[in-house]
């Protein structure tokens, strides 16, 4: 079953356009077999399903979507009290009928009225049969294993099947080019690879296919967002074909962005979609993303769809993080220890690597973190690493206890102002900055174990580079 998600759950910057075409809409249905019971209908959106009319299916079996405005162009579903999806179809035309049964929504379907869901319908059967023949010979295939001649004549059968469903997608491409079957055909044709010039190239394939990945992707046509492969394009790419570093993805994220240009919601859609995935993003370091794309569109007034007050709360979340990125110099803090007579620099701090600790005594998790950097402290200090503890609620007495009762052999300092908290990115506790011997960010909000882990990957690298 598909997840759905109601309309007002929307993605940070990504509201759905509102329908703003004239001249209306009326879809009837009749499905035998539902009669008396209540239906959904939705549509896709990128990744996600949103049900925008709830219809209950007459005596007779019918039922009607209609309304004044036009329906935006995309695939759509009807779902069941459950929330399954029974059935999707096409919106391009804005009046038809569609009538099928509860036995075999596809077999069953018939269209009237529009060309597009006549295209799709006639695919949908083809595909269904020919899903059938693959299965049969996948059986077949499987209790013949143990037979040479019977498994050859099997897999050539299969793929012919494959074949014959190749040449059927190839035949609506050629007699409707402009149909969003075949807008959703191009965008899944896999780019053939030619053989490397040289032979010795081992990453001719790798970027060959990044420059060409997006040659049948048509960024011009909206109705593309209303599906699941757009969206799914675009990520595969993100996920699967460029190196995971942020100058790497800043550069492919980027050229996403400038490529769906060619229509304004499309841009819309993957600007904000783009930037919120990656403000978002549970791996380090792909904040620096994030700061890239709202520098180059939110923050250069590219992003027509954000208002002051967005352009505003993004302004000042880029402010937060910049300071806090990977390769950054950290922010140098001078802040007094318990007796607020002596200072301690963080700049000061002699070790190769230094873990700023940015705690409250008073926070739960706070403690469990600072007892498992206590079990770990010999080891650590042993990787050429040290502690510079900061207590951002530092009551002088709450302070002194909890270092005295933990034992805390590290360097304890407590803020003379806040200044700091704008510059470490500070909304929650606890957090570790791991920094190097020049205090540049190499790791941030990380737990103590990862912080092991990255010194010795770092200072493995560092002894491979002699």
């Amino acid at each position: 079953m598909k997840k759905l998600y109601s309309a007002l759950v929307i993605l940070l910057l990504t509201a759905i356009i509102s329908n703003s075409f004239a001249g209306g809409h009326k879809i009837k249905f009749k499905i035998t077999g539902l009669a008396g019971k209540t239906v959904y209908v939705g549509n896709h959106y990128g990744d996600k399903q949103y049900i925008t009319d709830t219809i209950v299916v007459d005596a007779q079996n019918y039922f009607t979507l209609q309304g004044e405005k036009e329906l935006e162009g995309g695939i759509y579903f009807v779902l069941n009290k459950d929330k399954q999806i029974l059935f999707e179809f096409f919106i391009v035309e804005q009046q038809f009928s569609l009538e099928t049964d509860t036995l075999d929504y596809t077999a069953h379907m018939k269209v009237k009225g529009s060309l597009e869901n006549e295209i799709y319908n006639n695919f949908n059967k083809f595909f269904s049969a020919s899903r059938k023949k693959s299965v049969a010979l996948e059986a077949r295939l499987k209790k013949n294993q143990n037979n040479a001649d019977s498994t050859k004549i099997i897999k050539e059968l299969i793929e012919k099947a494959g074949k014959e469903l190749q040449t059927y997608m190839e035949d609506v491409i050629k007699k409707y080019p402009d149909c969003l079957l075949t807008k959703i055909f191009l965008i899944n044709k896999p780019i053939d690879i030619p053989d490397a010039p040289d032979p010795k190239d081992t990453t001719f394939a790798l970027r060959y296919h990044q420059k060409h990945y997006f040659d049948y992707t048509d960024f011009s046509d909206p109705r593309l967002l209303r599906t699941p492969v757009l969206h799914t394009k675009i990520y595969n790419y993100l996920d699967r074909l460029v190196y995971p570093i942020p100058d790497s993805l800043k550069i492919a994220a980027e050229m996403i962005c400038e490529k769906s240009r060619a229509n304004k919601e499309v841009f819309r859609y993957v600007v904000s979609n783009l930037t919120y995935y990656y403000e978002s993003s549970k791996y380090m370091g792909m904040d620096a993303v994030f700061v890239h794309l709202a520098d180059k569109y939110y923050l250069k007034g590219e992003a027509w769809w954000a208002d002051t007050a967005i352009v505003n709360k993004i302004q000042d979340r880029v402010n937060k993080i910049k300071p806090t990125l990977i390769g950054e110099k950290a922010y140098n803090v001078n802040f007094v220890d318990t007796t607020l007579a002596k200072i301690y620099s963080l700049y000061g701090v002699k070790a190769d690597y230094t873990l700023v600790f940015l705690f409250d005594p008073g926070c739960g998790h706070c403690k469990t973190v600072t007892a498992e950097l206590m079990e770990n402290y010999d080891t650590l200090k042993s990787l050429g690493a040290e502690v510079y503890a900061i207590c951002t609620q530092p009551e002088i007495d709450k302070w002194k206890k909890f270092i005295r009762e933990r034992k805390l052999k590290w360097i304890n300092v407590g803020p003379t102002s806040n200044e700091y908290r704008d510059y470490y990115d500070v909304y929650l506790t606890p957090i570790i900055y791991l920094l190097d011997k020049e205090k540049r960010i190499v790791a941030k909000k990380i737990d103590v174990t990862q912080v092991k882990e990255i010194i010795r990957r770092e200072k493995k690298k560092k002894a491979d580079k002699g």
